[in-house]
């Protein structure tokens, strides 16, 4: 999933999605819908936001994200030194190949042009990799305060750094409903 500037945004105002699917014990909603983008997250208690999720979150973003951090330099490095974006095998066409359209399981290869934007994405995932990290920590601190829009500003972060969830995949937009799969249609 992309990251927009919408996701940016410090205060939203979140509503419950009442024409999606409901919690079977109460008939509440299962997400609720983020005004500023249009996507939904689960629906859960402020309290469980503010004192399970964004403090555990608090507690484990020093820890966890620069790990993650290095390994995540470290690789895109890699792929940026060995030219890995532009020397993949579905980037190699040869003339024959371009007479044959791809069948339904294989993917049109890349062009010059979006090779070259991968490749700059890595290289501003470089660079802003401390920055990252430092906005994971206070994105985590003020869903402590503002549970439902600092957890979605931890996602975003996420998501723009390392491209999916890293520590907090429940904080994801319409994501599963928790590492240890709880009970979706029971809050909390």
């Amino acid at each position: 999933m992309s990251v927009t500037m919408g996701d940016f945004h410090p205060c939203n105002e979140w509503i419950p999605d009442e024409k999606g699917p409901k919690r079977i014990t109460d008939d509440k909603p299962l997400f609720v819908i983020d005004q500023t983008t249009n996507r939904k997250y689960w629906n859960e208690s402020d309290a469980l936001h503010r004192i399970t999720h964004c403090f555990l979150c608090c507690l484990w973003t020093p820890i966890v994200h620069p790990i993650a951090g290095t390994a995540n330099v470290l690789y895109r490095s890699w792929n940026l030194f060995t030219c890995a974006h532009f020397n993949t095998p579905d980037n190699q066409v040869t003339p024959l190949d371009n007479q044959v359209p791809p069948s339904d399981n294989q993917q049109e290869p890349k062009s010059y042009e979006d090779n070259k934007q991968d490749a700059l994405h890595d290289c501003y995932r470089i660079a802003l990799q401390p920055i990252a990290i430092v906005g994971l920590e206070a994105a985590a601190c003020y869903g402590c305060c503002c549970p439902n829009d600092g957890m979605k500003l931890y996602a975003s972060i996420e998501r723009a750094e390392y491209g999916r969830s890293v520590l907090a995949p429940f904080f994801q937009p319409e994501s599963h409903p928790h590492l240890f799969n709880g009970n979706p249609n029971q809050m909390n």
